[in-house]
C-alpha cells in the first residue's frame, strides 16, 4: 500500500472470491482508480481525480437531471390543494343538500300537522315552531318558516339562507326556500 492506494490485487483478495470476478474486475477498472477513501481527507475529496472522473462533480447537469429523489413529493405539492378543494367541495355540497331536505321535510310536517292535528299546530306561531322542531336536527329558528292557508289547503314554506363553511374562498351565501301545501 503506497500514499493511501490500493493495489487491484488486495481489492480482489478482500471483495471477490471467484477469479472470473477477477476477470471482469480488470476488464473495467485498473488500478489507477481503487483508492482508499479513508485515506483521503474530507476537505480534499472533492477535488480528487477520482470523483472528476466518475462523473461526481457538483456541475453534471445529467446526473441531476435524471435524478428522480422527491419526485413524490412535488407531485404531492401539486396535486393535494385540488384533492382537498374537491373533498371540500363534496362536504359542502352534502351540507347544502342536507340543509334542503331538512326544510323540505319540516315545511311538509308542519303543513301536514296544520291541517290534520289541529291541537298542536293550531295557530301560524305553533305551526311555525312545530316546522322548526321537524327540520331534521337543523339549528333554525320558526321564524325561518311561514304558514298560511291558501286554496290548495294549509300551506308552510322556508326560506334560509344558507352560508357556506369555506366563505373564505369567495362563494357567497345561498337562499334556500321550502314550501309545501297539504289539503284541509
Amino acid at each position: 500500500m503506497r500514499d493511501g492506494c490500493w493495489g487491484l490485487e488486495h481489492y480482489v483478495r478482500v471483495n471477490l472470491p471467484c477469479r472470473s470476478d477477477l476477470r471482469k474486475l480488470r476488464a473495467g477498472l485498473d488500478s489507477r482508480n481503487l483508492y482508499n477513501a479513508v485515506a483521503i481527507p474530507n476537505d480534499r475529496k472533492q477535488l480528487h481525480a477520482d470523483r472528476a472522473i466518475q462523473c461526481e462533480g457538483a456541475v453534471n447537469f445529467v446526473k441531476f437531471c435524471r435524478n428522480t429523489k422527491g419526485t413524490t413529493a412535488v407531485e404531492f405539492g401539486i396535486t393535494a390543494p385540488v384533492f382537498m378543494m374537491v373533498i371540500f367541495g363534496i362536504l359542502e355540497c352534502g351540507s347544502l343538500m342536507w340543509t334542503q331536505l331538512g326544510l323540505q321535510h319540516g315545511a311538509q310536517m308542519a303543513a301536514r300537522c296544520a291541517s290534520i292535528n289541529t291541537s298542536v299546530c293550531g295557530n301560524a306561531n305553533d305551526t311555525q315552531a312545530y316546522a322548526a322542531q321537524q327540520a331534521y336536527g337543523l339549528p333554525v329558528s320558526s321564524s325561518v318558516f311561514t304558514a298560511s292557508s291558501s286554496s290548495c289547503g294549509k300551506q308552510v314554506s322556508a326560506n334560509y339562507t344558507y352560508q357556506f363553511i369555506s366563505s373564505y374562498f369567495g362563494v357567497p351565501s345561498l337562499t334556500l326556500t321550502a314550501q309545501s301545501c297539504f289539503p284541509s
